[in-house]
């Protein structure tokens, strides 16, 4: 028994036999040993057959059980208030201070209790570094992808000489890639994990930014541009998979969070591109400032997935494998 780490020590140890008529023997070694209680592992008969042989010899220790007990075994007088060990924890009663405080817990962070957020933890969040690091992520996947479908059209007719209704076409073929594409980036997500993910989205959407800021044909141009927004499509489930293992029951204050992150993307990215459209006289300028906003993307992300690996997500962003069965400590007994 694991006894010395708590202080404690074991003087005695002995074997009974069910069958015995007496267990005076025992009961005096056990006391000129010194033992202040007596662990039994016997049945409840025996068990009260050992602690009458011990009262009997003027001997009253305390007792312990390793196993459970009826009510009437364990209020025997002869057992001196006999101590039951139990496997399982007394969930369901309250009649002890430690059980009422295990209670109140319980009920503070039981499934469907929603604990009410004040405006003070509401602001705390957006100060948080892993909030402004997940805004950042949206901002560029969610804001680009917003900011490219509304602005592809316009840079299709200017750039290429393109009529409003075939730059609208194409510029929809972008749209539906980086849409239909978005429930497979959770998918890929959950199964590689949100943070590889994201680190091969961010880079891969930094060079085809980079390709199209070439301004190249327009079938290569039309090209970049529908697989660079089923990226950022992708990358929009990537940073939904990795949100709630993060937030948890804050999950709905930081989605909203994240949502006005990535809508103030979707207002900026085409903002951008019209005002170095008119300050440079290209679109390439826009285009790489998009690149290097990827790039700066996957820098950060570097930086925040060694704090958050093997704290809240597993290695490559995957869902962190709880044991079904919480463990049970050791108890030591003497």
């Amino acid at each position: 028994m694991a006894a010395k780490p708590f202080g404690l020590e074991v003087v005695y140890r002995g074997q009974i036999s069910l069958g015995q008529p007496d267990f005076t023997a025992e009961c005096l070694a056990a006391r000129n040993a010194g033992a202040e209680m007596m662990i039994l592992a016997a049945d409840a008969n025996t068990m009260t057959r050992v602690a009458r042989s011990c009262a009997a010899a003027g001997y009253k220790p305390g007792y312990m059980s390793p196993h459970s007990v009826t009510d009437d075994v364990r209020k025997d007088p002869a057992l001196n208030g006999l101590v039951v060990e139990s496997p399982m924890r007394p969930w369901f009663t309250t009649d002890s201070p430690a059980l009422v405080e295990l209670h109140k817990a319980m009920a503070k962070d039981a499934p469907g209790v929603v604990r009410r957020q004040n405006l003070a933890e509401f602001f705390g969040l957006l100060r948080e570094r892993d909030m402004i690091s997940f805004s950042l992520f949206y901002a560029v996947t969610f804001g680009g992808f917003v900011g490219f479908a509304s602005f592809l059209s316009i840079l299709l007719g200017d750039q290429y000489g393109l009529t409003k209704v075939h730059a609208g076409e194409l510029a929809a073929l972008g749209v539906m890639s980086g849409s239909l594409v978005r429930p497979l980036g959770g998918l890929l997500a959950d199964r590689l994990g949100g943070i590889r993910m994201l680190n091969v989205l961010f880079g891969v959407v930094a060079l085809l930014a980079m390709g199209v800021a070439q301004l190249p044909a327009l079938p290569i141009a039309v090209g970049l541009f529908v697989v660079a927004m089923a990226c950022l499509g992708l990358g929009n489930g990537s940073v939904f998979q990795l949100m709630p293992h993060r937030y948890g029951e804050r999950v709905g204050v930081a989605t909203g969070i994240l949502g006005a992150a990535g809508s103030l993307g979707g207002f900026f990215l085409p903002t951008l591109l019209g005002w170095l459209k008119q300050s440079t006289g290209t679109y390439s300028s826009g285009l790489s400032a998009l690149a290097a906003l990827a790039v700066v993307a996957l820098i950060v992300l570097a930086v925040v997935q060694s704090e958050w690996v093997g704290v809240w997500i597993d290695k490559h962003g995957r869902v962190q494998l709880r044991p079904a069965v919480a463990p049970i400590l050791d108890t030591t007994t003497v």
